[in-house]
Parts: C-alpha cells; sequence; structure tokens
C-alpha cells in the first residue's frame, strides 16, 4: 500500500501530543484514517509495542475529548512489509463539534481538516456544528462558553423558596453540556439591557443612560429599578417578578402593552430603547406613556 497524506488520511511515526487534535479534526469533517509508524514521507518505520501504544490511544479518544467519540473510532494493529502498523479509523460524529477536553467549545479546542493539515475552527464554524447537532432551539443548544457561574440566580431562586437544580432547569443537556438557557441565567450572560431617558419625545436628547449586564435575572431586577428611578411623576409595577418562575416563560408583553409617544409626554421622562421583551407575568401600568421598553442586545 502507498502512503500518501490527504484531507482523509494522516501518518504519523508515533503517537505524539498532536495525536488528538488529529482525531478531533477527522470526527468534525468527513472522517479519516490515521496510520501511526509510517513517516510523513510514506515510508514504513513500524511499531515495537503496538498493545502499549493502542492502549495509550483509547485513553486519549475517551479522556481527551468530548462529546464521547469511542463509537465512532476504532484501533487495529496491521501488518505492513513485515513491519506492525497502528490503523485508527474516525469517522464522522453525530455530536459536533467534538473538542479537545481541557480546551472546550473554542478554537483552541475544535479542529477541522484542511487539505493535509488539521486546523483550528473558527467561532462561526463552531456555531454551525451545534445548530447543525443540537437543531435551531436557541435554550436547549450548547453554549460555547462552558466555564459558568450561578450566583446571581442561585440568590435569586433561594429568595422564590425554589431549588436550584441544574438539569430540572435545562441547564445541563444529556452529554452534560451546559446550554444557552443555562447562559442566560449566568454571570457570565454576554447579552445586556440598555435603557435611557430622553428630555423629549422625538429621542433627540439624552438625559441619563445605563447599561446592565450578568444574569438576565440581575438585568430584569436592575432594569426594573432604573424604570422606577427615572419615571418619577407616577409609575407602577406590581409584583414584578413575582410571577416570574412559576411560569417561565410562556410568553411576552404585546407591544400593544406600551402606548405609543405623543406629543403630551413631551414635558416628562420618556423611555427608549429597542425592544427587551419582559418575562412572562410581569405587567406595568404607567403614566405618563412610555416610548418603547429597554431591550437586549447581544454580543457576537
Amino acid at each position: 500500500m502507498q502512503y500518501v497524506e490527504s484531507a482523509t488520511l494522516e501518518l504519523k511515526e508515533q503517537v505524539n501530543a498532536d495525536f488528538k487534535k488529529e482525531v478531533v479534526a477527522f470526527a468534525n469533517s468527513d472522517g479519516g484514517d490515521i496510520y501511526v509508524g509510517v513517516a510523513k514521507d510514506g515510508s514504513i518505520v513500524g511499531i515495537e509495542d503496538t498493545e502499549r501504544e493502542m492502549e495509550k490511544i483509547g485513553n486519549m479518544i475517551r479522556d481527551g475529548i468530548k462529546p464521547d467519540l469511542t463509537a465512532y473510532t476504532s484501533i487495529s494493529c496491521v501488518t505492513e512489509n513485515g513491519k506492525k502498523l497502528i490503523h485508527v479509523s474516525v469517522t464522522r460524529g453525530i455530536r459536533r463539534p467534538y473538542h479537545l477536553s481541557d480546551k472546550g467549545l473554542k478554537p483552541s479546542g475544535v479542529y477541522v481538516r484542511h487539505g493535509v493539515s488539521s486546523v483550528p475552527a473558527t467561532d462561526e464554524m463552531i456555531r454551525q456544528m451545534i445548530r447543525e447537532s443540537d437543531g435551531l432551539t436557541f435554550d436547549t443548544m450548547r453554549s460555547i462558553n462552558q466555564d459558568l457561574t450561578f450566583d446571581y440566580a442561585k440568590w435569586f431562586f433561594e429568595k422564590q423558596k425554589i431549588d436550584f437544580k441544574e438539569r430540572n432547569l435545562g441547564l445541563i443537556d444529556a452529554d452534560g453540556y451546559y446550554t444557552n438557557a443555562a447562559l442566560l441565567l449566568s454571570d457570565q450572560c454576554w447579552h445586556i439591557i440598555r435603557c435611557a431617558v430622553y428630555d423629549n419625545t422625538r429621542n433627540s436628547n439624552f438625559k441619563t443612560r445605563r447599561e446592565f449586564s450578568g444574569s438576565i435575572l440581575k438585568q430584569l431586577d436592575d432594569t426594573f429599578a432604573f424604570l422606577m428611578l427615572n419615571n418619577n411623576l407616577r409609575s407602577s409595577i406590581p409584583s414584578a417578578m413575582s410571577g416570574w418562575l412559576s411560569s417561565m416563560p410562556k410568553a411576552v408583553l404585546p407591544p400593544s402593552s406600551f402606548p405609543p409617544s405623543s406629543s403630551s409626554c413631551s414635558s416628562r421622562p420618556c423611555f427608549s430603547a429597542s425592544a427587551l421583551s419582559l418575562a412572562h407575568g410581569v405587567s406595568a401600568r404607567r403614566k405618563p406613556p412610555l416610548s418603547g421598553v429597554p431591550s437586549r442586545h447581544s454580543r457576537a
């Protein structure tokens, strides 16, 4: 057999630190084969202790790559020109993106095959693989950021006397990954809410503006506090968060809940931003009318 590297064939003289990267790249692409004991020029060098090396490869695949790839790989010993080689076959996985366990769902941990090389996947490639594997339901998709904490969410749930159980809330999927629902509740949530107060109904002059970050629960608390502080003529948001958790979430406030701005509002503080969907169960009665509501903007 003639050994020449290609998009689906990788040659290695021995098992090294890059071996897991090659397996990940094949699993994220169109699959491929790795021959250990063959030099880059195709010459046969062989492996002395194939049993030990095969066990080492198996451990690397089981412990060093996520999600589990054992069902999509096979390891065997073959003989070529009287010398023993190790053949590792990798098929395209169905839970892409596969990644190095210690690197996570980042370009430094996710690889794809490009020509005869295994290269880091871009952020957009990673997102596309997640969409293809997890579907288009945002909440249940795997979060790219897996280093999440829930200090504010746990405090909030404790205040409501509700147990904060990550799996029951859909924050962890079947493979143990945090979902985008977890990202929203986490302290690392990268979506933000921006609020602004204008001194006229034309929204041309700022009086003040604020940007809120962190857990979406904290952002909502901060936003309601901002509304109460700045709409000082009259504002009532009864039991703003009381019904949110118990009905989580079925709908959002319809646009009709917020009267359009008019000239009668010109001397009153008016809030504006582009479109926050307040959680189901939050109702508001406001005088004077507000010209819109704060919005959640996502940062790429």
